[in-house]
């Protein structure tokens, strides 16, 4: 490893590369200098994964570049470092690498600690979003084709659905129903998108809890991080995303679904943080929309678990065989917790509009 961090202009003298955080996609290391001392993280990325790499780091270089240019002084936020010969990462047969800064006395949690914690996480990734909303998202390349092209997802499933093998499709019969009878409404984002009733946008796409880097002595956001899914879409993916993650009481593969319940107290705080940064550019369908972002997320989420299943487990990684059917039902029953309560979510949504 040691030579592929020679690679970069770094500040200092290599000291140390250790293995560093929990991800589960990218490996991450901690780079460590002296004389003077900093530190680095080099992460090698995969693409096993994210097969176009070269384009994932063109849309990596592009927004952090536009952040730098335009971010307040002393706003902290991911910084690219370039290779000596000003690439934006290096490549060689063991394969694709970068360099990013390192951010001191950051956290970030697994779970959600406070209601506080959801309000300040809606505001940065609603920040986030209104430090990009004049980035041109049409210059960005989609690294993931059809990455939230829910009908595609329903495609999916149906061609999942016939070559299923019988004890698995006897297994899923319930919540392959439930799943289907959702078809219709598939098309809602992808329509609006399609007929301009809501803009294209730079998209986070992972708009996780620890996807956020708190202050790790104060109750504020340093900044937003795990930058590779950044693409164009619509600002409702990420409020929906955060929405599925983050409201649910239960951990995505829970088995025991009386734990899954709908957290509206989340979703208040989670909405009025997001709200109160995009409110200088949001359109007032997208405020009309937020909801189904949230629903769109979750049905999308289930139905890749499902197809998963169904196709025995060639995606996501599984530690048994039921793994993502146990994932499937904890989905599609949040969406129906969610659903019950819809009237209400769109409620909430709209008095905090008024409010703000």
């Amino acid at each position: 490893m040691r030579h592929i961090i020679d690679q970069f202009v770094l500040i200092g003298t290599y000291q140390s590369h250790i293995l560093y955080g929990s991800g589960h996609i990218n490996e991450t290391y901690l780079v460590t200098m002296t004389n003077p001392d900093a530190k680095y993280i080099l992460q090698k990325i995969n693409h096993r994964i994210f097969k176009k790499v070269p384009q994932l780091m063109s849309n990596y270089e592009k927004v952090t570049q536009y952040m730098k240019k335009h971010l307040p002084d002393g706003q902290v936020f991911i910084e690219l470092l370039y290779t000596k010969d000003h690439q934006p990462f290096y490549t060689d047969d063991s394969g694709y690498y970068r360099m990013i800064s390192y951010i001191e006395n950051a956290i970030a949690y697994q779970t959600i600690p406070s209601e506080t914690h959801m309000f300040l996480a809606g505001q940065a990734f609603g920040v986030f979003q209104n430090q990009l909303s004049n980035f041109d998202a049409t210059s960005l390349y989609e690294t993931i084709p059809f990455f939230h092209h829910t009908p595609k997802r329903f495609d999916n499933l149906v061609r999942a659905i016939q070559n299923a093998s019988a004890e698995r499709l006897h297994q899923a019969t319930n919540w392959i129903e439930y799943a289907l009878s959702f078809k219709p409404y598939a098309n809602t984002i992808i329509d609006a998108i399609h007929f301009k009733q809501i803009p294209i946008r730079v998209t986070h796409n992972d708009t996780k809890m620890n996807n956020i880097l708190f202050d790790d002595q104060k109750l504020e956001v340093k900044c937003i991080i795990d930058l590779d899914t950044i693409m164009p879409g619509s600002l409702l993916y990420d409020f929906g995303d955060a929405i599925r993650f983050g409201c649910n009481t239960a951990l995505e593969d829970e088995k025991d679904t009386s734990k899954i319940q709908f957290n509206e107290a989340y979703f208040k705080a989670y909405t009025h943080g997001f709200l109160s940064a995009v409110q200088p550019f949001i359109t007032t369908k997208e405020v009309e929309m937020l909801v189904d972002g949230a629903i769109m997320m979750t049905l999308e989420t289930g139905i890749r678990f499902l197809t998963d299943y169904l196709e025995n487990d060639i995606y996501f990684k599984t530690h048994y065989p039921e793994h993502n059917l146990i994932r499937t039902i904890n989905q599609l029953t949040y969406l129906k917790k969610m659903c019950e309560i819809q009237i209400e979510l769109r409620t909430i949504v709209q008095r905090l509009w008024r409010e703000l």
